[in-house]
């Protein structure tokens, strides 16, 4: 369904035990793309945190994320996935239908996580989403949204 990445990570985790995928389409635009390292010492399933990115709905990436690899280290030491993503952004796609097109694209990718929770050894119910300036402004509209389908 998915392959795994077998390159190296951008960011140093030696001494952890993971699986990495990358750039997987969680939806219709080039844009909705999520990387996730998974912790595989984990027989549960483990929760995860989901970082959506900075820039102030018009720039950036989910490669932002590997500026703090230090945290993504000590998730996946501590039994914890790490997803992060990219969303529409306006400049690109959606000027005209405004931030919410970004927002709704953060929402789809927790769906999606969710749908496959199984694949990737998640718990449907630990989800952390976490971000930075835009990507904050996403995580906290998304944890007010009631509409999240179960999968």
């Amino acid at each position: 369904m998915f392959i795994k990445n077998t390159n190296s990570p951008p960011i140093n985790l030696d001494g952890v035990n993971y699986d990495w995928y990358e750039n997987i389409q969680y939806g219709s635009t080039n844009r909705e793309t999520l990387d996730i390292f998974i912790p595989t010492d984990s027989i549960s399933p483990t929760g995860v945190v989901v970082y959506m990115h900075a820039g102030g709905f018009v720039q950036w990436d989910k490669s932002r994320a590997y500026s703090v690899g230090g945290d993504i280290k000590s998730f996946l030491q501590d039994g914890i996935a790490y997803a992060t993503i990219n969303y529409d952004l306006l400049s690109l796609y959606n000027e005209r239908k405004g931030v919410l097109s970004c927002m709704n694209s953060g929402k789809k990718s927790i769906q999606f996580l969710k749908f496959y929770a199984d694949f990737f050894n998640l718990d449907k119910t630990k989800f952390i989403i976490k971000g930075a300036s835009a990507g904050a402004g996403i995580a906290q509209w998304i944890a007010y949204q009631n509409n999240l389908a179960e999968a």
